[in-house]
């Protein structure tokens, strides 16, 4: 009896590597420090990328991209609080666009432009049996954790 490799999902290593790289390779393309970001894939893959941009309509608040496996990419500006992230635009194209994706995105909202919706997008289920694992693995190459 043989073994399917598609049977067999990436492990908890290779999700980290993977979205550790995924998010370096957008810190890169929209001037961030991904040293500075957050990644989780805990119960639902996360990632918290600070940005050195802000948003001409609210220049006091600090900007941030965040990411997750169920709503993909948001802009979001920190809270009254300075600790919780308010999100104010999800890219809502795919769970994982490519980075050149993420970082058009960020430079049209920098713009004044509107390129998103202030509403989260149903992108997938928290662990949804589709190919987001493997993508999400595939950019573990570019990881210099």
């Amino acid at each position: 009896m043989t073994s399917d490799h598609r049977d067999r999902r990436p492990s908890h290593d290779d999700l980290t590597a993977g979205l550790c790289g995924y998010l370096q390779l957008v810190a890169d393309l929209v001037g961030a420090d991904h040293r500075a970001g957050t990644t989780d894939v805990g119960s639902v893959a996360a990632a918290l990328l600070p940005l050195p941009h802000r948003l001409s309509w609210f220049p006091e608040r600090a900007l941030a991209l965040g990411w997750d496996e169920e709503h993909g990419w948001s802009a979001q500006l920190a809270g009254a609080d300075g600790v919780d992230q308010l999100p104010v635009s999800y890219l809502g194209v795919d769970a994982l666009p490519t980075p050149r994706v993420v970082a058009w995105f960020l430079k049209d909202l920098l713009a004044g432009g509107d390129p998103g919706s202030p509403f989260p997008p149903a992108m997938r289920d928290r662990g949804e049996r589709d190919d987001l694992e493997e993508r999400l693995s595939a950019y573990a190459t570019h990881s210099d954790h």
